[in-house]
C-alpha cells in the first residue's frame, strides 16, 4: 500500500511539473509569428501527451495495481512525463522583429 501511495504522489508531482508548462507554451504561441507556430503546436502536443501519460498512470495505479506489468507501466509513464517536463523547462524562446530563436539552456550552457 505504501508503494501504491508513493507512486500516486510521484504521478501527481509529474502531472504538476508538466501541467505548469501549459501557460508558458500558450503565451509563446500567441507571440510567435505564423512560421514558428508549428513548432509551438508540436511542443503543446508533447505536453498534452505527457499529461495523458500521467492520467493513464493514475488509472493504472487505481484499477490495475494487482498486475505487475501495470505497476511497471505506471512508473515508466510517470518518469516519462517528468523527463519531458524537465527538458521543456530549459526551453528559452527569444522573439525579435524578424526572427524566432529557441534554445535549450541549462545554467548558461546551450544544449
Amino acid at each position: 500500500m505504501a508503494l501504491r501511495f508513493f507512486l500516486a504522489l510521484l504521478i501527481l508531482a509529474s502531472l504538476g511539473h508538466v501541467g505548469a508548462l501549459l501557460p508558458k507554451l500558450l503565451t509563446i504561441a500567441h507571440v510567435v509569428p505564423g512560421q514558428a507556430r508549428a513548432l509551438v503546436w508540436g511542443l503543446l502536443v508533447t505536453v498534452l501527451t505527457a499529461v495523458g501519460a500521467c492520467a493513464l498512470a493514475l488509472v493504472l495505479v487505481a484499477r490495475s495495481w494487482q498486475r505487475q506489468g501495470a505497476r511497471s507501466l505506471a512508473l515508466f509513464l510517470a518518469f516519462l512525463a517528468a523527463i519531458w517536463g524537465s527538458l521543456l523547462r530549459f526551453l528559452n524562446v527569444e522573439i525579435a522583429e524578424n526572427s524566432v530563436t529557441a534554445t535549450f539552456l541549462a545554467q548558461g550552457w546551450a544544449g
